[in-house]
This record gives C-alpha cells, sequence and structure tokens, in this order.
C-alpha cells in the first residue's frame, strides 16, 4: 500500500513538472510573437515606413547637379514656410549644397514653385532678340485659340525697348493646359524670366519661374 501511494506521488509530481514545462513554453512564444508584431506593426493603421525618419539619399555622381532623389530630400519648406533654393545663371541653386536643379524640378512644383524651359525660341529670332528676358523680368502669357498647329498655345511675351509685347516662344503643352484654365478663371499669374538676355543680346535658351511674391523675393536674393 505505501509503494502504491509513493508511486502515485511520484507520478503526480511528474504530471505536475510536465505541465509546467508546457506552459512556460506557450508562454514564451506568446511573448515573442508579441515582440515580432510590435516590430512589425507599430499602431493600426499606420505605415510602418512612415514611422521611420528617412536619411538623405546617396549623393550623385554629379558634383553640379542634384538627382532626383537629392531634390526630393532637400527642396522642402523650413518651420519658417522657405525653400532653401535661389536663381543663380538661369538655374535653381540649393542652399547647402551649391547643386544645380534643372527648370520643370519636380520637388519644387510640388512646394508651388512652376518652372518650365520656353519653346519654339529659335523660330522667333527677331523677337527673341529685341525682347528684354532678363532674370527678374516679368514674363507674360497669351492664349492663341487661332492658333493653327495648336489651338491650346499659349505664348510667352515679353517687353521690348519701346514697351512693345513680343513673342519669345511657348509654354509646353503640359503646362498651358494648366495655365490655360487659370487665365480663363482670371487669375492673376505672377512669372518671371530666370534665364534670358537683355535686349539686343542672344539668349542662350530661356527659361521662367512662377511663383509667390515671397517665394519670388527669396529665388532672386543676391
Amino acid at each position: 500500500m505505501d509503494l502504491l501511494l509513493a508511486l502515485f506521488v511520484v507520478a503526480c509530481i511528474v504530471v505536475l513538472i510536465l505541465a509546467g514545462l508546457v506552459w512556460l513554453r506557450l508562454g514564451s512564444e506568446r511573448s515573442d510573437a508579441g515582440a515580432d508584431s510590435s516590430r512589425s506593426d507599430p499602431a493600426p493603421g499606420v505605415d510602418r515606413a512612415v514611422t521611420r525618419r528617412a536619411g538623405p539619399p546617396p549623393p550623385s555622381k554629379s558634383r553640379k547637379y542634384l538627382s532626383e532623389e537629392e531634390a526630393a530630400y532637400y527642396l522642402v519648406r523650413d518651420s519658417d514656410g522657405r525653400l532653401p533654393v535661389r536663381v543663380s545663371s538661369g538655374f535653381f541653386v540649393h542652399d547647402g549644397t551649391r547643386k544645380q536643379v534643372p527648370p520643370g524640378n519636380r520637388a519644387l512644383t510640388r512646394a508651388g514653385v512652376r518652372s518650365f524651359t520656353v519653346r519654339g525660341s529659335s523660330y522667333y529670332p527677331d523677337d527673341s532678340l529685341a525682347a528684354d528676358t532678363s532674370p527678374r523680368k516679368r514674363a507674360r502669357f497669351k492664349r492663341e485659340p487661332e492658333n493653327e498647329h495648336d489651338p491650346g498655345a499659349v505664348a510667352v511675351l515679353s517687353l521690348d525697348a519701346d514697351g512693345k509685347a513680343r513673342r519669345v516662344g511657348y509654354v509646353n503643352k503640359g503646362y498651358a493646359r494648366a495655365l490655360t484654365k487659370r487665365l480663363e478663371a482670371g487669375e492673376s499669374v505672377n512669372a518671371r524670366f530666370m534665364r534670358g538676355a537683355p535686349a539686343g543680346v542672344d539668349d542662350q535658351g530661356i527659361a521662367v519661374v512662377e511663383a509667390t511674391a515671397e517665394d519670388m523675393r527669396r529665388l532672386f536674393r543676391r
């Protein structure tokens, strides 16, 4: 009888030990699963990529121009709403790296600074030579619904020495469509030449920038 009782007690102890081991193992697995979940999903409905602060992109191979990735990282407004860029020699130049950004850069467009290279200037050599397209000079736009080649065309105009408006080329088609809607709505467009030449001087290409008055002052600061 005593032997049976001893065996029963030993069996109970073994069962309790096995149950404890199973409980510890399950608890460990639940803890690991919770840790993995917290690492992969910081909060319900939050994209993990958004919770990480992206570092600067690798530098581009060019020492002169910002890559698209660099532009997207650097050309953003600061806490005061200012963009770290200015116009120099017909290009946007980033204040920090001193690298150039061509007109039409998408990062600047998203920030509200639209720009483009004027098309077709070579077809109007007399007007382009007579007009003053110096940086900072006002650029004007004129719709040409009667244009036989493109009824949606928008011409770029500048004044000559006598105050006469001269056609120096055209807005590219993509920008022209959006610009036409704004002009038809009576919106005032603040546009300046960022690349060009004084009247009587051959230009090496013409480019225009459109921005708010405050952005324009900062773009053309000395």
